[in-house]
């Protein structure tokens, strides 16, 4: 559901000098030059809000892009930062017509229950900005029993389950074996015993036929406490709890012991997968078989919550926390653990969170000592290159830089610079609250040379990971005067340039293509005959291209460059002393 629509300030949207692709053929210049405007393109809605969105389940939503000029525009990118979201162009390979339009269909997926604002930046190859769209969805649990961890975290979100998941049905170590025993853990399903049903071995693999603890007695398996009862000698309800105890082969449960869970490099004892020995550390660990890892795993999340970070006597519980947590993932919640979970419900009133929705874990920064959220901001920019087209002299062209916070504190850009001082920019810095963004302009006045200029806006933050952005900025200067566009007011295909002209040794050819085409690029001597090639049949996209050329070898004098695009031939004079050159 799209609910409403967020129009930019209309003091934001100011007339930008669009470069136009033109011709010149034998060194003749001419000039059409488009003011290009806020809209050039724009979007039906600015602001996409999804609502509530069950975990688990995707939900779209659809926007158009209208394309106002009057050449096709292509979307070249459509990206979010955070990866709930995403998007899709319909036919993003076709440009869009002008006057046309294009959908863009969004959508959002999470397995977690909170609050998600995000931007979708539709970067362009024309215009004067990318399209930025604010989408923001509140996903929830299915059901009421999770309702209270809405958009909770860290030690908050443990306290919330603690108390969630306490004060469950204790059956008593007696009862709960023979439960574990008769059903819990019992496959009646199984054909090794059709009568009994079986019981296997958490560890091991090992299938026993029995459905009793007399039954586990006689087929040498008792009850293993993934979390050893040793340390919380042997109380109630720590005992007992269904989610903490498994069957097991004796001798596995022997070699387990009181042991850290951990990855075994040299082992004294394995059976079906699980070993006893040391680790790269030299510690003494019990690593348990792959297929049961993110049950233990589970196991260890469920107690530390349940009975609030109590009787912990692991020798080093951080260690085996960064493998639970590995295991949680390379493990995870399977069919049988999701009907176990169900099953000791049904017994003892109360579930395990982290095989209903695992990914709780990723709220919890620590389970053995005290979680914390980290606020930060996060920066993006759109887009991360600028193409300023051709401009003829006396002209100045602007792009609009989108810099945004999509992080959860506040951004604070300390410097906006240009390294090329010709190129001006609107601000030298912001700050930026979470979920907003704000738009640095960039601007290029030409003088009467023919060249190409760039620079590399740099975008200083506190973001962490991206302290430094950059993003390059181009643009291709000459005499315009004299060619327009097609009737329909169009550019032409393509411009041709080089710099220097007249040039002694080495010159640079820019060409701007309007739009995608077949490019050959040759040199030829006053006599028609060909020098050299520097590109034969490539198919380039539309924008700048520009290629040096060292003309050194060449005798001093008149040479022809010639560039074909799809059914358009251009070609400039070059004035080489002692190289390469024009006029």
């Amino acid at each position: 559901m799209i609910s409403k629509i967020k129009r930019f300030p209309l003091d934001r949207r100011p007339a930008i000098a669009i470069a136009i692709a033109l011709t010149i053929i034998l060194g003749t210049g001419a000039t059409a030059l488009a003011q290009g405007d806020w809209n050039d393109v724009s979007v039906s809605d600015s602001v996409v809000v999804f609502g509530v969105v069950s975990t688990g389940l995707i939900d779209s939503a659809v926007i158009t892009v209208t394309n106002n000029l009057p050449v096709p525009v292509s979307i070249t990118a459509a990206d979010f930062e955070e990866d709930v979201f995403s998007a899709a162009v319909v036919n993003q390979a076709l440009p869009i017509p002008a006057s046309g339009t294009r959908e863009v269909r969004i959508y959002f997926e999470t397995e977690q229950n909170v609050d998600y604002t995000d931007f979708l930046r539709l970067e362009l190859d024309d215009g004067v900005r990318s399209l930025i769209v604010e989408v923001s969805a509140q996903a929830d649990h299915p059901g009421t029993y999770y309702d209270g961890t809405q958009n909770k975290w860290a030690e908050e979100l443990k306290t919330i389950l603690t108390n969630l998941i306490d004060g469950h049905t204790s059956l008593g170590y007696t009862t709960a074996r023979d439960r574990m025993y008769g059903s819990i853990d019992n496959d009646d399903t199984c054909l090794e015993c059709p009568t009994t049903g079986c019981v296997e071995c958490i560890y091991t693999g090992r299938i026993g036929c029995f459905n009793t603890r007399a039954g586990a007695t006689a087929n040498s398996f008792n009850c293993e406490h993934t979390w050893p009862q040793s340390f919380f000698s042997e109380a109630e309800p720590m005992r007992s709890d269904l989610f903490q105890i498994s069957p097991s082969d004796i001798t596995a449960n022997t070699n387990r012991g009181s042991l850290d869970f951990g990855v075994v490099v040299s082992s004294s004892w394995s059976q079906g997968g699980s070993k006893m020995g040391t680790d790269s550390t030299g510690q003494t660990v019990f690593e348990p078989r792959d297929v049961h890892k993110g049950n233990i795993a589970r196991g260890h999340f469920y107690f530390i919550i349940r009975y609030d970070g109590s009787y912990v006597g692991y020798a080093n519980p951080s260690k085996m926390e960064a493998h639970f947590r590995n295991w949680h993932v390379s493990d995870p919640v399977d069919s049988a653990g999701q009907q176990r979970n169900e099953d000791v419900y049904a017994q003892q009133n109360n579930r395990n969170p982290f095989i209903d929705h695992p990914a709780f874990a990723d709220r919890i920064s620590s389970f053995f000592g005290t979680a914390v959220r980290v606020l930060e901001p996060e920066i993006a920019v759109s887009p991360l290159g600028v193409d300023l087209d051709t401009i003829d002299y006396d002209t100045t062209a602007y792009h609009y830089i989108a810099v945004i916070n999509t992080g959860t504190d506040t951004l604070n850009v300390s410097s906006i610079v240009s390294t090329d001082p010709d190129f001006a920019l609107s601000s030298s810095g912001m700050i930026l609250p979470p979920d907003t963004y704000d738009y640095v302009r960039v601007s290029y006045q030409s003088g009467h040379v023919d060249r190409l200029d760039s620079t590399l806006v740099q975008i200083s933050s506190d973001d962490s990971d991206e302290g430094l952005v950059e993003v390059p900025v181009t643009v291709l200067v000459g005499s315009l005067s004299g060619i327009a566009g097609g009737d329909d007011g169009a550019p032409p295909l393509a411009i041709l340039r080089n710099y220097p002209n007249p040039f002694s040794g080495e010159t640079t050819f820019a060409f701007h293509l309007a739009r995608q085409a077949v490019v050959d690029l040759e040199i030829y001597n006053v006599e028609g005959r060909l020098v050299t090639a520097l590109l034969r049949g490539r198919t380039l996209a539309k924008g700048l291209r520009h290629l040096p050329y060292d003309g050194e070898a060449l005798p001093s004098g008149v040479y022809f460059c010639r560039l074909r695009a799809d059914d358009l031939t251009l070609t400039r004079r070059v004035l080489h002393i002692g190289g390469c050159s024009a006029q």
